[in-house]
């Protein structure tokens, strides 16, 4: 009986696992930048099932499209459109078959808008009070040299 038992545990241990989906987490130490193109901007859910907004872009150098999750819905005020050129700043994790990017700042039409602190920390932490306290979150900030 006990076999049974054990059997029954690891075989439906292993079925709920292999069901799960891992989640990435931003990763100070594997920031790099990337120009490309928007293919696509829709809302998925990501990060503990919450809707974020995602943009898929055509990087310039490798023509590969990268998947870049930007911040949750109602957070992300940038109008972008198909086709726009951009550029890119965060954690980057390779996949085997899309690549996915955890963004910290995007760079459209000469201005900077920046999603994470310098520790890598979402600046929409805190929830929508916080940002209708008027912290700038999302929106446009003068680059000083640093991302």
């Amino acid at each position: 009986m006990k076999k049974y038992f054990a059997l029954f545990i690891i075989v439906f241990g292993l079925t709920g696992l292999a069901g799960e989906k891992k989640y990435q987490y931003y990763q100070v130490d594997r920031v790099e930048t990337l120009k490309g193109i928007v293919e696509k901007i829709s809302e998925e859910k990501c990060f503990q099932k919450k809707l974020f907004s995602v943009i898929y872009i055509r990087e310039e150098k490798s023509k590969k499209t990268v998947r870049v999750e930007v911040a949750p819905a109602w957070f992300f005020e940038l109008d972008l459109m198909k086709g726009s050129r951009i550029e890119v700043s965060g954690s980057l994790n390779r996949g085997e078959k899309i690549d996915t990017m955890m963004l910290k700042s995007l760079t459209h039409r000469g201005k900077l808008y920046r999603f994470r602190d310098r520790m890598g920390f979402p600046l929409w932490r805190g929830g929508k009070q916080r940002r209708q306290r008027g912290s700038g979150q999302g929106r446009y900030r003068r680059s000083r040299g640093r991302t």
